[in-house]
């Protein structure tokens, strides 16, 4: 079941959080250089890919914010459902910023194909668990574990990501 945390209890918890997985990480070692995002830039950033992800065939738009060198952060928006994913060697973890979804763990990948970049796609996850993510609810997915953000039609999602590499 996720978490479900108030917008104040969310800011505690956030910036200890990504504190630890960037030290974790050994990002912290490679700079002196701190990124910030506040709540408010985020839902800016996400209203504008809103469009783009409207306008595109799979209802997908997203940014990169930052690269590191073990993981990389990114502003993701959906207005349709997603395909099956397993990344071979990145974990994801979501920060939902706004909308809700669906997201479908476990279970195995219909259709899979293998991409070069060692990732593998397909068309859903069939057999998997379901749970629903709304505004402020955080998501771990370690490495090699199948996902599908499930977007019931009407709605949108709009997540902040890291990319950890395992």
């Amino acid at each position: 079941m996720p978490l479900r945390l108030s917008k104040s209890t969310l800011k505690l918890l956030i910036a200890p959080a990504v504190i630890a997985l960037l030290s974790v990480c050994g990002a912290l070692a490679q700079s002196s250089v701190s990124d910030v995002y506040s709540q408010a830039e985020l839902e800016a950033k996400a209203q504008a890919l809103m469009k783009q992800a409207v306008d595109s065939p799979n209802g997908l738009a997203g940014i990169t914010l930052e690269k590191y060198p073990s993981h990389f952060s990114m502003l993701n928006v959906r207005t349709r459902t997603g395909g099956a994913e397993i990344h071979a060697h990145f974990a994801d973890i979501f920060f939902v910023i706004d909308g809700e979804a669906s997201l479908v763990t476990g279970g195995t990948v219909v259709d899979p194909k293998e991409n070069p970049n060692g990732e593998t796609s397909g068309s859903s996850v069939k057999g998997g668990q379901q749970r629903k993510l709304v505004k402020g609810d955080i998501v771990h997915i370690s490495a090699g574990v199948p996902h599908q953000l499930v977007i019931d039609p009407g709605k949108t999602f709009a997540y902040f990501v890291f990319k950890v590499q395992q």
